[in-house]
């Protein structure tokens, strides 16, 4: 007879999972924390410059990258809230004499032309920035700048008219003037 057939091999157990690494000394960096601080004004700015009759300009400078809107409106309206200026308009919905918004670097200097106003008139303009963070932070507090236009019109004379005195020498003259506005009249 044949010798008997040794038993089948029991099923071995698989393998067991290398064991985990020791931990880091080190935990892992956390993500930085969410930006909740708006953009502020870099120092002298806004401002304006170049103001001539029927436009001045607007120097703008952040000290981080955003958007600033701006709505320039007659000195005396109301003024408008961070919201109002940011929908270009002034307060209470009023239509804005001028209104943009300007995308900025971080410390660029950005000067923008407020153009189509009239001479010789007040204008206040108003400005807000937020930065391009995913959740945007806007500026509470509204900035101002306020210019008044330059008056394009040179005076006019309305009558000049020299006078000497009868029956003397021509020492003396008297120069009779009027100009169709405020004015100084330089003569030689």
């Amino acid at each position: 007879q044949p010798p008997p057939s040794p038993p089948p091999p029991s099923p071995q157990p698989p393998p067991s999972p290398p064991p985990p690494p020791p931990p880091s000394p080190h935990p892992p960096p956390s993500p930085p924390p969410p930006d909740v601080t708006p953009p502020t004004w870099s120092t002298g700015f806004p401002r304006s410059s170049n103001v001539g009759s029927d436009s001045f300009d607007l120097e703008l400078s952040l000290d981080e990258p955003g958007t600033v809107y701006v709505v320039c409106l007659a000195a005396s309206a109301a003024r408008p809230s961070s919201a109002e200026i940011k929908s270009g308009t002034g307060s209470g919905g009023a239509a804005a004499l001028y209104s943009q918004s300007i995308s900025m670097g971080s410390d660029s200097h950005v000067p923008i032309k407020v153009a189509g106003l009239q001479s010789q008139v007040s204008y206040t303009a108003y400005l807000v920035a937020e930065d391009d963070h995913e959740f945007p932070n806007m500026q509470v507090s509204v900035s101002d700048v306020s210019v008044t236009t330059t008056d394009q019109n040179v005076p006019r004379f309305l009558y000049f008219t020299p006078e000497a005195s009868a029956g003397t020498s021509v020492k003396e003259l008297t120069l009779k003037v009027a100009l169709d506005e405020p004015g100084a009249v330089y003569y030689a």
